[in-house]
């Protein structure tokens, strides 16, 4: 959950709205085989949501994305 706590907080700083009625569901987000690796997975998925910026279909991401926005 760090990682969607981090993520909402980078695009608020970015001054990225995103919605306030939005339901995010992570309940079956296994963390012992994730780790890390979804971070960067959420902040893209939001902020394509809140600035309605289509991503490529053809794009692969992972990594985890720290407080300070650095990959």
């Amino acid at each position: 959950y760090d990682s969607l706590e981090i993520s909402l907080t980078l695009l608020d700083r970015m001054g990225v709205k995103v919605p306030d009625n939005l339901h995010i569901n992570l309940t079956h987000i296994d963390h012992e085989k994730v780790g890390g690796s979804v971070g960067l997975v959420i902040f893209v998925v939001l902020w394509s949501l809140a600035t309605k910026t289509p991503i490529k279909q053809d794009w692969v991401f992972t990594g985890e994305i720290t407080a300070r926005g650095k990959v």
